[in-house]
């Protein structure tokens, strides 16, 4: 369901029309909310992506006229920590706009709008000395 900037999930759980959902789904059920920000002539692509894409094909494309001069390529490396990052396998995109494992999602409930969250916990086996 489309909605305008700024609209909080209040606002669309109210625009859910009238009979469209049972009593049952109602008080158990949820609704999903994803943000995703595109643009008309780019409707398969969130925005935040497709810049971070160009950003890299300018970066390579950088780099490569530096390779060509004669010159190192510039460097991606956290200042703070002295970290640097290969560019290439990056696809040229700095580390912070690779977030596609970024929550963009929010889960709600249908009875009283709160959120829900579930955890995951990770256990490891060992399988080498199984029966």
């Amino acid at each position: 369901m489309p909605t305008r900037l700024f609209e909080g999930p209040e606002v669309l759980l109210r625009r859910i029309p009238a009979g469209s959902v049972s009593e049952h789904e109602r008080a158990h059920g949820s609704v999903k909310i994803e943000r995703r920000w595109v643009e008309s002539d780019l409707p398969e692509f969130e925005l935040l992506d497709a810049l971070a894409t160009a950003y890299g094909h300018l970066s390579e494309l950088v780099a490569d006229a530096h390779r060509q001069m004669g010159l190192a390529p510039p460097r991606t490396e956290n200042h703070e920590t002295g970290e640097r990052f290969d560019a290439a396998t990056l696809g040229w995109r700095l580390p912070c706009m690779i977030g596609h494992d970024q929550p963009r999602a929010l889960l709600l409930s249908l009875s009283d709008g709160s959120r829900i969250s579930f955890e995951s916990e990770r256990r490891e086996t060992d399988l080498t000395g199984a029966e």
